[in-house]
């Protein structure tokens, strides 16, 4: 039997890869299928983070958190990341953009994929599940480190 210890550990390597991933989507793609290849590679990272620790969360309850974490992140986050998306077309700019909007993808995906694993965790240990404010919370002060570090 896994520990908890153990579990958290492998969770921190599906958020790394599917960290890595929503990146390497984001480079290769242009809006709008940038966005399809990163929610579906949080999607995947949210189904793989539940496996781990033993979880069957459904779809529908995945997404509500990947939406909750949006929120969290506030308007900054998603804001400059829509508006890094756009200038993708700009040429001349549109290479500069590869080189900035990756890792602000990649600290979207730390965030999402490291409130999944408390969202497990606390499901878990307590079999509660984390409130909307305490999503948040989780996502934002995730996406805040991640970005402060800018590496996956």
């Amino acid at each position: 039997m896994k520990t908890l210890e153990m579990m958290n550990k492998e969770a921190d390597a599906v958020i790394f890869k599917w960290s890595a991933g929503g990146m390497l989507g984001n480079a290769l793609f242009l809006p709008p299928f940038d966005y399809v290849a990163e929610a579906a590679a949080m999607a995947k990272m949210g189904y793989e983070i539940s496996k781990v620790y033993g979880l069957q969360i459904g779809t529908t309850e995945l997404k509500e958190i990947a939406k909750t974490v949006l929120k969290g992140i506030g308007a900054v986050g998603t804001a400059g990341r829509v508006a890094l998306g756009i200038l993708k077309y700009v040429p001349g700019v549109n290479v500069g953009v590869l080189f900035i909007q990756p890792p602000l993808v990649a600290a979207l995906s730390y965030a999402t994929g490291k409130t999944y694993k408390n969202y497990c965790v606390s499901l878990l240990i307590s079999d509660r599940k984390l409130t909307n404010d305490e999503i948040k919370r989780i996502a934002k002060q995730a996406y805040t480190d991640k970005r402060k570090e800018k590496t996956v």
